[in-house]
């Protein structure tokens, strides 16, 4: 499969299903963070993050960028960047109160 327009945050890509033909996801690079609570202590829960996008075809620019959000690997939720910011200050405004 060629892709012809990758973002330039595109670190690897899938064609769904299994056909460039139906489109293409763009995935960039995770950031990973382990949780210091998790449902079984033995195995710490991790919330993963990263940018993603899809194309209509191999041949296409993707479409608006999201924000691909899950816990262990698990089907999460996505963001657009604006509502990961709103996210970014709740968590910020709450981790302080949590604090005091």
């Amino acid at each position: 499969m060629t892709i012809l327009c990758c973002p330039s945050w595109c670190v690897g890509h899938t064609a769904l299903p299994e056909d460039p033909l139906d489109g293409v996801m763009h995935y960039g690079p995770p950031a990973v963070l382990e949780l210091s609570r998790s449902a079984r202590p033995d195995v710490p829960d991790v919330l993963t993050v990263r940018l993603a996008a899809w194309s209509e075809t191999a041949s296409d620019c993707p479409g608006r960028t999201h924000l691909d959000v899950s816990i262990s690997g698990k089907d999460g939720f996505d963001l657009s960047p604006h509502e990961a910011r709103e996210l970014a200050a709740v968590l910020q405004s709450q981790s302080v109160q949590a604090e005091i």
